[in-house]
Protein backbone atom coordinates (compact mmCIF):
# COMPACT_ATOMS: atom_id res chain seq x y z
CA UNK A 1 0.00 0.00 0.00
CA UNK A 2 1.29 3.46 -0.84
CA UNK A 3 1.67 6.34 1.59
CA UNK A 4 -1.60 7.81 0.29
CA UNK A 5 -3.38 4.52 1.06
CA UNK A 6 -2.10 4.51 4.64
CA UNK A 7 -3.24 8.10 5.19
CA UNK A 8 -6.68 7.30 3.77
CA UNK A 9 -7.09 4.31 6.10
CA UNK A 10 -6.22 6.41 9.14
CA UNK A 11 -8.57 9.22 8.05
CA UNK A 12 -11.38 6.68 7.53
CA UNK A 13 -10.86 5.21 11.00
CA UNK A 14 -10.92 8.67 12.59
CA UNK A 15 -14.09 9.82 10.79
CA UNK A 16 -15.93 6.58 11.63
CA UNK A 17 -15.03 6.95 15.28
CA UNK A 18 -16.27 10.54 15.31
CA UNK A 19 -19.51 9.46 13.62
CA UNK A 20 -20.05 6.64 16.10
CA UNK A 21 -19.42 8.95 19.05
CA UNK A 22 -22.14 11.35 17.86
CA UNK A 23 -24.71 8.74 16.80
CA UNK A 24 -27.02 6.73 18.97
CA UNK A 25 -25.62 3.19 19.29
CA UNK A 26 -27.73 0.68 17.39
CA UNK A 27 -27.90 -3.06 17.83
CA UNK A 28 -25.71 -3.58 14.74
CA UNK A 29 -23.17 -1.13 16.07
CA UNK A 30 -23.05 -2.92 19.40
CA UNK A 31 -22.54 -6.26 17.66
CA UNK A 32 -19.71 -4.92 15.50
CA UNK A 33 -17.99 -2.82 18.16
CA UNK A 34 -14.55 -4.29 18.78
CA UNK A 35 -14.23 -5.86 15.34
CA UNK A 36 -10.84 -5.16 13.74
CA UNK A 37 -10.04 -4.96 10.04
CA UNK A 38 -6.40 -5.86 9.37
CA UNK A 39 -4.84 -4.70 6.13
CA UNK A 40 -1.50 -5.96 4.83
CA UNK A 41 0.66 -3.98 2.45
CA UNK A 42 4.13 -4.32 0.98
CA UNK A 43 5.98 -1.17 1.97
CA UNK A 44 8.42 0.04 -0.69
CA UNK A 45 10.41 3.29 -0.85
CA UNK A 46 8.49 6.12 -2.44
CA UNK A 47 9.12 9.68 -3.49
CA UNK A 48 8.18 10.92 0.00
CA UNK A 49 10.77 8.78 1.85
CA UNK A 50 13.28 10.93 3.70
CA UNK A 51 16.83 10.54 2.39
CA UNK A 52 15.91 8.91 -0.93
CA UNK A 53 14.94 9.77 -4.48
CA UNK A 54 12.97 7.47 -6.78
CA UNK A 55 12.72 7.82 -10.56
CA UNK A 56 10.45 5.73 -12.79
CA UNK A 57 11.02 4.91 -16.47
CA UNK A 58 8.57 7.67 -17.46
CA UNK A 59 10.40 10.25 -15.33
CA UNK A 60 13.79 9.11 -16.64
CA UNK A 61 12.60 9.49 -20.24
CA UNK A 62 11.66 13.12 -19.53
CA UNK A 63 15.02 14.03 -18.02
CA UNK A 64 17.31 16.07 -20.30
CA UNK A 65 20.58 14.17 -20.74
CA UNK A 66 23.56 14.82 -22.99
CA UNK A 67 25.34 11.46 -23.08
CA UNK A 68 22.69 9.29 -21.41
CA UNK A 69 24.68 8.51 -18.25
CA UNK A 70 23.17 7.63 -14.87
CA UNK A 71 24.71 10.54 -12.98
CA UNK A 72 23.00 12.99 -15.33
CA UNK A 73 19.72 11.95 -13.69
CA UNK A 74 20.93 13.32 -10.35
CA UNK A 75 21.08 16.98 -11.39
CA UNK A 76 17.95 17.89 -9.42
CA UNK A 77 19.07 16.15 -6.21
CA UNK A 78 20.14 18.90 -3.76
CA UNK A 79 22.42 16.52 -1.85
CA UNK A 80 24.53 15.64 -4.91
CA UNK A 81 27.51 17.76 -5.89
CA UNK A 82 29.12 17.52 -9.33
CA UNK A 83 32.77 18.22 -10.11
CA UNK A 84 33.83 21.69 -11.26
CA UNK A 85 34.64 20.29 -14.72
CA UNK A 86 31.14 18.87 -15.16
CA UNK A 87 29.38 20.16 -18.29
CA UNK A 88 32.47 22.19 -19.16
CA UNK A 89 31.83 24.00 -22.43
CA UNK A 90 35.45 23.44 -23.48
CA UNK A 91 35.24 19.63 -23.36
CA UNK A 92 31.96 18.76 -25.12
CA UNK A 93 33.36 15.66 -26.82
CA UNK A 94 33.74 13.55 -23.67
CA UNK A 95 31.43 10.58 -22.99
CA UNK A 96 32.47 9.44 -19.49
CA UNK A 97 29.84 9.79 -16.72
CA UNK A 98 30.31 12.74 -14.40
CA UNK A 99 31.62 11.91 -10.95
CA UNK A 100 29.43 12.98 -8.02
CA UNK A 101 29.78 13.55 -4.30
CA UNK A 102 27.13 13.01 -1.62
CA UNK A 103 27.36 15.47 1.26
CA UNK A 104 30.98 16.31 0.40
CA UNK A 105 32.26 12.72 0.53
CA UNK A 106 34.90 11.55 -1.97
CA UNK A 107 33.41 10.75 -5.39
CA UNK A 108 34.88 7.23 -5.35
CA UNK A 109 33.24 6.33 -2.02
CA UNK A 110 29.73 5.87 -3.45
CA UNK A 111 28.12 2.52 -4.22
CA UNK A 112 26.74 2.28 -7.76
CA UNK A 113 24.53 -0.77 -8.25
CA UNK A 114 22.66 -2.57 -11.03
CA UNK A 115 19.64 -4.62 -9.94
CA UNK A 116 20.91 -4.57 -6.36
CA UNK A 117 24.40 -5.83 -7.30
CA UNK A 118 27.50 -3.68 -7.05
CA UNK A 119 28.68 -1.84 -10.18
CA UNK A 120 31.46 0.05 -8.41
CA UNK A 121 35.01 -0.18 -9.70
CA UNK A 122 37.50 -0.61 -6.85
CA UNK A 123 40.59 -0.56 -9.10
CA UNK A 124 42.33 2.74 -8.40
CA UNK A 125 39.17 4.84 -8.97
CA UNK A 126 40.48 8.09 -7.51
CA UNK A 127 43.32 8.89 -9.92
CA UNK A 128 42.79 11.45 -12.70
CA UNK A 129 39.12 10.52 -13.08
CA UNK A 130 37.24 13.38 -11.49
CA UNK A 131 38.35 16.04 -13.96
CA UNK A 132 39.35 16.44 -17.59
CA UNK A 133 42.88 17.81 -17.33
CA UNK A 134 45.55 18.75 -19.82
CA UNK A 135 46.85 15.16 -19.96
CA UNK A 136 45.18 11.78 -19.60
CA UNK A 137 46.01 8.90 -17.31
CA UNK A 138 48.64 6.82 -19.12
CA UNK A 139 50.51 9.78 -20.57
CA UNK A 140 53.62 9.05 -18.46
CA UNK A 141 55.39 5.70 -17.90
CA UNK A 142 54.59 5.74 -14.18
CA UNK A 143 50.79 6.02 -14.64
CA UNK A 144 48.79 3.08 -13.34
CA UNK A 145 45.42 2.20 -14.92
CA UNK A 146 42.62 4.00 -13.12
CA UNK A 147 39.05 2.77 -12.83
CA UNK A 148 35.93 4.89 -13.02
CA UNK A 149 33.52 4.86 -10.02
CA UNK A 150 31.06 3.10 -12.37
CA UNK A 151 32.54 -0.07 -13.86
CA UNK A 152 29.76 -0.33 -16.50
CA UNK A 153 28.55 2.89 -18.13
CA UNK A 154 24.88 1.91 -18.38
CA UNK A 155 22.72 3.99 -20.68
CA UNK A 156 19.61 5.57 -19.16
CA UNK A 157 17.37 4.09 -21.89
CA UNK A 158 17.93 0.63 -20.33
CA UNK A 159 16.75 1.64 -16.86
CA UNK A 160 13.29 0.79 -15.50
CA UNK A 161 13.72 2.70 -12.25
CA UNK A 162 16.45 4.45 -10.28
CA UNK A 163 16.75 4.60 -6.49
CA UNK A 164 19.10 7.12 -4.90
CA UNK A 165 19.87 7.00 -1.16
CA UNK A 166 21.85 9.67 0.63
CA UNK A 167 20.77 9.23 4.28
CA UNK A 168 18.74 6.82 6.43
CA UNK A 169 20.09 4.07 4.17
CA UNK A 170 19.02 0.47 4.70
CA UNK A 171 21.48 -1.92 6.34
CA UNK A 172 21.32 -4.18 3.27
CA UNK A 173 23.57 -1.74 1.43
CA UNK A 174 27.27 -1.47 2.14
CA UNK A 175 30.69 -0.60 0.72
CA UNK A 176 30.12 3.15 0.74
CA UNK A 177 30.57 6.26 2.86
CA UNK A 178 28.82 8.62 0.44
CA UNK A 179 25.58 7.57 -1.24
CA UNK A 180 23.95 4.62 -3.00
CA UNK A 181 22.65 4.69 -6.60
CA UNK A 182 20.73 1.54 -7.56
CA UNK A 183 19.56 1.18 -11.18
CA UNK A 184 16.94 -1.46 -12.00
CA UNK A 185 17.12 -2.63 -15.61
CA UNK A 186 14.04 -3.05 -17.80
CA UNK A 187 12.29 -6.42 -18.03
CA UNK A 188 10.93 -7.90 -21.26
CA UNK A 189 7.18 -7.69 -21.85
CA UNK A 190 5.00 -10.82 -21.57
CA UNK A 191 2.09 -9.30 -23.48
CA UNK A 192 3.38 -8.03 -26.82
CA UNK A 193 6.39 -8.04 -29.09
CA UNK A 194 8.07 -4.67 -29.45
CA UNK A 195 11.18 -3.08 -30.83
CA UNK A 196 12.84 0.27 -31.30
CA UNK A 197 15.94 1.73 -32.86
CA UNK A 198 17.34 5.22 -32.85
CA UNK A 199 20.19 7.50 -33.83
CA UNK A 200 21.15 10.98 -32.75
CA UNK A 201 24.21 13.14 -33.25
CA UNK A 202 25.80 16.45 -32.38
CA UNK A 203 28.98 18.16 -33.55
CA UNK A 204 31.11 21.27 -33.31
CA UNK A 205 29.79 22.53 -36.65
CA UNK A 206 26.44 23.09 -34.92
CA UNK A 207 28.05 24.76 -31.92
CA UNK A 208 28.92 28.41 -31.43
CA UNK A 209 31.72 29.23 -28.99
CA UNK A 210 32.11 32.62 -27.36
CA UNK A 211 35.87 32.98 -26.85
CA UNK A 212 37.78 36.20 -26.11
CA UNK A 213 39.76 37.39 -29.11
CA UNK A 214 43.12 37.06 -27.36
CA UNK A 215 42.37 33.38 -26.57
CA UNK A 216 40.70 32.36 -29.83
CA UNK A 217 43.87 31.27 -31.66
CA UNK A 218 45.02 29.00 -28.82
CA UNK A 219 41.54 27.54 -28.37
CA UNK A 220 41.02 26.78 -32.06
CA UNK A 221 44.37 24.94 -32.24
CA UNK A 222 44.02 22.71 -29.17
CA UNK A 223 47.23 21.31 -27.78
CA UNK A 224 45.75 20.03 -24.51
CA UNK A 225 43.01 17.54 -23.63
CA UNK A 226 40.81 20.16 -21.98
CA UNK A 227 40.42 22.19 -25.19
CA UNK A 228 38.06 20.59 -27.71
CA UNK A 229 36.90 23.10 -30.36
CA UNK A 230 36.24 20.23 -32.80
CA UNK A 231 34.20 17.14 -32.02
CA UNK A 232 31.59 14.77 -33.44
CA UNK A 233 29.36 12.59 -31.26
CA UNK A 234 27.07 9.80 -32.49
CA UNK A 235 24.59 7.68 -30.51
CA UNK A 236 22.96 4.43 -31.67
CA UNK A 237 20.44 2.23 -29.87
CA UNK A 238 18.44 -0.92 -30.56
CA UNK A 239 15.97 -2.74 -28.31
CA UNK A 240 13.84 -5.83 -29.06
CA UNK A 241 11.42 -7.58 -26.68
CA UNK A 242 9.76 -10.88 -27.60
CA UNK A 243 7.24 -12.90 -25.52
CA UNK A 244 8.00 -16.64 -25.54
CA UNK A 245 4.83 -17.68 -23.68
CA UNK A 246 2.17 -16.14 -21.45
CA UNK A 247 4.67 -16.16 -18.59
CA UNK A 248 8.08 -15.89 -20.32
CA UNK A 249 9.85 -13.32 -22.49
CA UNK A 250 13.27 -12.34 -23.82
CA UNK A 251 14.81 -8.92 -24.45
CA UNK A 252 17.95 -7.79 -26.27
CA UNK A 253 19.34 -4.26 -26.25
CA UNK A 254 22.41 -2.62 -27.76
CA UNK A 255 23.59 0.95 -27.22
CA UNK A 256 26.70 2.51 -28.72
CA UNK A 257 28.11 5.98 -28.15
CA UNK A 258 31.15 7.29 -29.98
CA UNK A 259 33.00 10.56 -30.18
CA UNK A 260 35.78 11.89 -32.39
CA UNK A 261 38.00 14.67 -31.00
CA UNK A 262 40.81 16.06 -33.21
CA UNK A 263 44.02 17.11 -31.48
CA UNK A 264 46.62 19.55 -32.82
CA UNK A 265 50.37 18.92 -32.53
CA UNK A 266 51.89 22.38 -32.25
CA UNK A 267 55.49 21.59 -33.22
CA UNK A 268 54.75 18.71 -35.58
CA UNK A 269 52.18 20.96 -37.25
CA UNK A 270 49.43 18.41 -37.86
CA UNK A 271 46.01 17.24 -36.60
CA UNK A 272 45.40 13.76 -35.21
CA UNK A 273 42.13 12.15 -34.14
CA UNK A 274 41.27 10.90 -30.66
CA UNK A 275 38.27 8.65 -30.04
CA UNK A 276 35.93 7.83 -27.17
CA UNK A 277 33.40 5.00 -27.22
CA UNK A 278 31.01 3.23 -24.87
CA UNK A 279 28.85 0.18 -25.56
CA UNK A 280 26.10 -1.75 -23.80
CA UNK A 281 25.07 -5.27 -24.80
CA UNK A 282 22.15 -6.58 -22.75
CA UNK A 283 20.38 -9.94 -22.99
CA UNK A 284 17.63 -10.43 -20.40
CA UNK A 285 15.12 -13.21 -19.91
CA UNK A 286 12.17 -13.38 -17.50
CA UNK A 287 10.03 -16.37 -16.50
CA UNK A 288 7.14 -16.26 -14.04
CA UNK A 289 7.11 -19.93 -13.01
CA UNK A 290 3.87 -19.46 -11.05
CA UNK A 291 2.18 -16.82 -8.90
CA UNK A 292 4.81 -17.21 -6.18
CA UNK A 293 8.07 -17.64 -8.12
CA UNK A 294 9.78 -15.47 -10.74
CA UNK A 295 13.16 -16.00 -12.40
CA UNK A 296 15.19 -13.34 -14.19
CA UNK A 297 18.51 -13.96 -15.94
CA UNK A 298 20.75 -11.20 -17.29
CA UNK A 299 23.87 -11.28 -19.44
CA UNK A 300 25.65 -7.95 -19.84
CA UNK A 301 28.76 -6.76 -21.67
CA UNK A 302 29.70 -3.08 -21.28
CA UNK A 303 33.13 -1.99 -22.54
CA UNK A 304 34.35 1.57 -22.92
CA UNK A 305 37.53 2.92 -24.55
CA UNK A 306 39.28 6.27 -24.82
CA UNK A 307 42.16 6.81 -27.25
CA UNK A 308 44.63 9.68 -26.73
CA UNK A 309 47.75 11.11 -28.32
CA UNK A 310 50.88 12.47 -26.66
CA UNK A 311 51.53 16.01 -27.68
CA UNK A 312 54.15 16.26 -30.45
CA UNK A 313 55.33 12.67 -29.97
CA UNK A 314 55.36 10.48 -33.07
CA UNK A 315 53.38 7.22 -32.65
CA UNK A 316 52.64 8.26 -29.08
CA UNK A 317 49.02 7.07 -29.23
CA UNK A 318 47.63 5.10 -26.29
CA UNK A 319 44.21 3.74 -25.32
CA UNK A 320 42.50 3.44 -21.94
CA UNK A 321 40.02 0.55 -21.79
CA UNK A 322 37.53 -0.32 -19.06
CA UNK A 323 34.28 -2.11 -18.36
CA UNK A 324 33.63 -5.82 -18.59
CA UNK A 325 31.06 -8.61 -18.42
CA UNK A 326 28.47 -9.76 -15.91
CA UNK A 327 25.92 -12.56 -15.57
CA UNK A 328 23.31 -12.88 -12.84
CA UNK A 329 20.32 -15.02 -11.96
CA UNK A 330 17.59 -13.69 -9.64
CA UNK A 331 14.90 -15.84 -8.03
CA UNK A 332 12.01 -14.05 -6.31
CA UNK A 333 9.83 -16.19 -4.06
CA UNK A 334 6.64 -14.85 -2.46
CA UNK A 335 5.49 -16.76 0.63
CA UNK A 336 3.60 -16.25 3.87
CA UNK A 337 6.56 -14.43 5.44
CA UNK A 338 7.08 -12.02 2.58
CA UNK A 339 9.34 -11.92 -0.46
CA UNK A 340 12.61 -13.84 -0.54
CA UNK A 341 15.00 -12.62 -3.24
CA UNK A 342 18.03 -14.81 -4.03
CA UNK A 343 20.76 -13.54 -6.36
CA UNK A 344 23.69 -15.38 -7.90
CA UNK A 345 26.05 -13.15 -9.88
CA UNK A 346 29.44 -13.22 -11.59
CA UNK A 347 31.22 -10.07 -12.72
CA UNK A 348 34.57 -9.30 -14.30
CA UNK A 349 35.94 -5.89 -15.21
CA UNK A 350 39.36 -4.56 -16.12
CA UNK A 351 41.27 -1.37 -16.78
CA UNK A 352 44.06 -1.34 -19.35
CA UNK A 353 46.51 1.18 -20.78
CA UNK A 354 47.65 0.02 -24.23
CA UNK A 355 50.32 1.97 -26.09
CA UNK A 356 50.72 1.88 -29.84
CA UNK A 357 54.45 1.32 -29.39
CA UNK A 358 56.22 -0.84 -26.83
CA UNK A 359 59.30 1.37 -26.47
CA UNK A 360 59.97 5.08 -26.09
CA UNK A 361 62.78 6.83 -27.97
CA UNK A 362 64.37 10.24 -27.52
CA UNK A 363 66.14 11.36 -30.67
CA UNK A 364 68.21 14.34 -31.67
CA UNK A 365 67.03 15.91 -34.91
CA UNK A 366 68.92 14.63 -37.96
CA UNK A 367 68.17 14.60 -41.69
CA UNK A 368 66.34 11.28 -41.21
CA UNK A 369 64.25 12.61 -38.31
CA UNK A 370 61.76 14.93 -39.97
CA UNK A 371 59.85 16.13 -36.90
CA UNK A 372 60.56 17.92 -33.63
CA UNK A 373 58.88 17.66 -30.23
CA UNK A 374 59.77 20.93 -28.58
CA UNK A 375 60.28 24.64 -28.94
CA UNK A 376 64.08 24.37 -29.31
CA UNK A 377 63.67 22.24 -32.44
CA UNK A 378 66.62 19.97 -31.63
CA UNK A 379 64.91 16.93 -30.13
CA UNK A 380 62.31 14.47 -31.38
CA UNK A 381 60.39 11.93 -29.31
CA UNK A 382 58.73 8.72 -30.45
CA UNK A 383 56.84 5.70 -29.06
CA UNK A 384 55.14 4.59 -25.87
CA UNK A 385 55.41 2.35 -22.84
CA UNK A 386 53.79 -0.99 -23.64
CA UNK A 387 50.70 -2.36 -21.89
CA UNK A 388 49.60 -2.22 -18.25
CA UNK A 389 46.49 -4.07 -17.11
CA UNK A 390 44.51 -4.54 -13.91
CA UNK A 391 41.39 -6.68 -13.42
CA UNK A 392 38.94 -7.73 -10.75
CA UNK A 393 36.56 -10.67 -10.68
CA UNK A 394 33.85 -11.41 -8.15
CA UNK A 395 31.23 -14.04 -7.47
CA UNK A 396 28.26 -13.07 -5.30
CA UNK A 397 25.52 -15.09 -3.66
CA UNK A 398 23.00 -13.25 -1.52
CA UNK A 399 19.50 -13.68 -0.22
CA UNK A 400 17.17 -11.16 1.37
CA UNK A 401 13.74 -11.27 2.98
CA UNK A 402 11.34 -8.39 2.42
CA UNK A 403 8.62 -8.66 5.07
CA UNK A 404 5.12 -7.30 4.77
CA UNK A 405 3.88 -4.47 6.95
CA UNK A 406 0.63 -4.97 8.94
CA UNK A 407 -1.68 -2.00 9.49
CA UNK A 408 -4.29 -2.10 12.25
CA UNK A 409 -7.19 0.10 11.15
CA UNK A 410 -8.71 0.14 14.62
CA UNK A 411 -12.38 -0.25 15.61
CA UNK A 412 -14.09 -0.14 12.23
CA UNK A 413 -17.34 -1.83 11.36
CA UNK A 414 -17.08 -4.96 9.19
CA UNK A 415 -18.91 -4.69 5.86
Amino acid sequence: MTAKGLLFARWRRLTQRLWQDDAVPSAATERNRGDVITMQAQVTPGPMDFGSQQLTAEEIAKKPVASGNITELLRTNPNVQFSESSRNSQTPGELAPDVVSFHGEKFYNNNFMIDGLSNSDRLNPGVNVGKVDGTANGNTPTDFPSGHPEAFWVDTSLIESLSVYESNISAKYGQFTGGVVDAKLKRPSFTEASGSMGYRTTRSAWTKYHVPEDEAKAFNSPTALNKQPKFTKDFYNLMVSQPLADNAALMFAYVRKESDIPFYHRYMGKWEDQQRSSENYLLRGAWDVNERNQLTMTVQYSPHTSSFVRSDIKNGNFTNEGGGSATNLVWDNHNASGKVSTKLAWKQNENTITNKEQHFYYWYKTPSIDWVSGYAGTAAQEGGYGTIKTAQERLDLEAGLGTESVLDAGDTASG
